[in-house]
């Protein structure tokens, strides 16, 4: 078993040997990690950089099926110290994850809404950035695509509704 790439033990052991578009895309990651983050980075677990690795690559691939927990486990570290190093690896890798109203929809377990707002979105980014000057259009864009701003819509809608959010 020392002989098998870390890579594929990870990935079988989360049931995803089979999946070869995340098997590339971690691979990619693997590199990225290896090139352009401090080793020390990954002191926290003996599996946590291919942990991560596999975990970028499912975000990339908007999957949002991913289980901190397990992937701590495997990682073979607390689940706050794997936040942690996902955390410093997004910066260092500059990587901003992708939130969608569905993503959002299916963390909170509130699906029914999403297309509520959707429209509450499209009609508030569309006045916010109208109010700017032509200048400030790009930088209104630019922060728009920050998750708090998508999370707050959420939230506000859920309020609006009485949605109970599930945590």
């Amino acid at each position: 078993m020392s002989s098998e790439n870390p890579l594929i033990h990870c990935l079988d052991r989360l049931h995803l040997k089979d999946d070869n578009k995340l098997q590339q895309r971690a691979e990619k990651f693997q590199r990225q990690l290896e090139s352009n983050v401090p080793p020390k980075v990954f002191n926290a677990g003996p599996n946590c950089k291919t942990v991560l690795a596999i975990h970028m690559a499912s975000e990339s691939l908007s999957r949002t099926d991913w289980d901190n927990s397990l992937a701590a486990q495997l990682a073979g570290c607390t689940k706050r110290a794997y936040e942690n190093t996902v955390s410093i690896v997004r910066k260092a890798l500059q990587l901003q994850p992708t939130v969608t109203f569905e993503s959002l929809g299916v963390t909170f377990g509130c699906t029914t809404m999403i297309s509520q707002v959707q429209k509450l979105w499209d009609s508030f980014s569309t006045k916010y950035i109208s109010q700017m000057s032509v200048a400030q259009q790009t930088t209104a864009k630019q922060e728009l695509d920050q998750p708090s701003w998508k999370g707050a819509v959420f939230y506000t809608c859920a309020k609006a509704f009485g949605v109970s959010l599930i945590v």
